[in-house]
């Protein structure tokens, strides 16, 4: 009975899971613009705890705002500044053992003008 409900909470753990805790790393491409550049992502697993983009050379930190996790995707929203301008972006994906891909769309804090969208994917490192 007890190797029962372990092995039924360890089940429980790696299903309820969005992903793997630790530094993610992959790259972003625009449908929009064709511009592209490397993603940078840290997962507690409860949370996003640092986001950074390159763009155009430029290496780009972000605020994360939120995280949200269900059992196979999660979605995250961070703000950024470039050349002065506060943008947002939000991230959704699906996660695989150790990956992420995904689609994103960058907005004006507000949301109400789209500025940027496109796919991104990341691992495990």
């Amino acid at each position: 009975m007890l190797q029962k409900l372990v092995l039924f909470v360890s089940l429980f753990t790696l299903c309820g899971t969005a992903q793997a805790p630790g530094q993610y790393a992959g790259t972003w491409a625009s449908s929009s613009s064709g511009s592209a550049g490397k993603i940078a992502l840290a997962f507690t697993g409860a949370d996003l705890t640092s986001a950074s983009f390159t763009m155009q050379g430029q290496d780009i930190k972000a605020k994360p705002i939120s995280f949200r996790k269900m059992e196979t995707e999660c979605e995250f929203v961070f703000e950024y500044s470039i050349d002065g301008n506060v943008l947002r972006s939000k991230m959704l994906g699906t996660v695989t053992a150790k990956s992420i891909k995904g689609k994103y769309n960058s907005t004006t804090p507000d949301g109400t003008t789209l500025v940027d969208e496109g796919t991104w994917e990341a691992t495990l490192q």
